[in-house]
């Protein structure tokens, strides 16, 4: 099935900048509880679904807080939680929960790489000699990924191809996190201070809940324009997550 995939142009950039305060409340209704009556969503998805989504965002959207974690920790455990989810989709058997696990992957993969791009590239091209050189190089290999997971976003796991496609992106994923962790992440870590690490890490968790769940390969993928384009297409993820689902993901914050 052909999908139209939204483009962020300049153009696009201007209007989101205009329409920013509308789309900031429409985000802030779709993070309520499921006990708020939220009155234009009801209309369009129904009180069964609109429910879902409130439970939903509640069970998994961090916490507007300050947690006291540097962001390594916290890139780490996203690394882990993506390699697990992949090994419980690999050894289940039924069609119907390799779906929901598949659906867990894209939108965990998905809010992942941008908030990575959002928080951390800009603090590596601050901090590093060559953080600039591996920050693009890294944004080249989130765009691959996201590329693939936009595909598969389309797709059912019984369709042809979909597992290869879902394994080629996993291997990628995979070398891509070993880069960070084993590479980037230990020079990184020299040249910054403990404090630092520790400001990035609130960063971190703040900024999770405003990304999109879904991959968007033509967004922008440098901050202030990423930012301000993932405010305004996170909300519309989540509206679309609604009827999805997922299965249960356990962090630490």
């Amino acid at each position: 099935m052909n999908r139209i995939q939204p483009r962020f142009t300049s153009g696009s950039l201007r209007n989101i900048f205009s329409l920013k305060q509308q789309q900031q409340q429409l985000f802030s209704r779709t993070l309520r509880p499921p006990h708020f009556k939220i009155t234009s969503i009801n209309r369009t998805l129904g009180v069964e679904a609109t429910s879902k989504l409130a439970s939903t965002s509640a069970k998994t959207s961090p916490p507007f807080i300050a947690m006291s974690q540097d962001v390594f920790s916290q890139l780490k455990e996203d690394h882990q939680i993506v390699r697990d989810l992949y090994q419980r989709y690999l050894k289940e058997s039924s069609d119907e929960e390799r779906q929901k696990i598949a659906n867990t992957i894209i939108r965990e993969v998905s809010v992942h790489s941008t908030t990575e791009e959002i928080v951390l590239y800009p603090a590596f091209e601050e901090a590093l000699p060559d953080g600039k050189q591996f920050a693009d190089h890294s944004r080249k290999e989130h765009l691959d990924i996201k590329k693939n997971l936009y595909d598969l976003d389309g797709m059912k796991v019984t369709d042809s191809g979909y597992k290869e496609k879902l394994g080629a992106t996993m291997e990628e994923f995979d070398k891509h996190a070993k880069e960070e962790e084993e590479e980037k992440f230990p020079q990184f870590r020299k040249a910054v201070s403990e404090e630092k690490l520790q400001e990035l890490g609130k960063k971190w968790i703040n900024t999770r809940p405003l990304v999109p769940t879904r991959p968007h390969p033509s967004a922008p993928d440098k901050p202030p324009a990423e930012t301000i384009a993932g405010a305004t297409q996170a909300p519309i993820d989540r509206l679309r997550d609604a009827p999805r689902e997922f299965v249960e993901v356990s962090r630490s914050v």
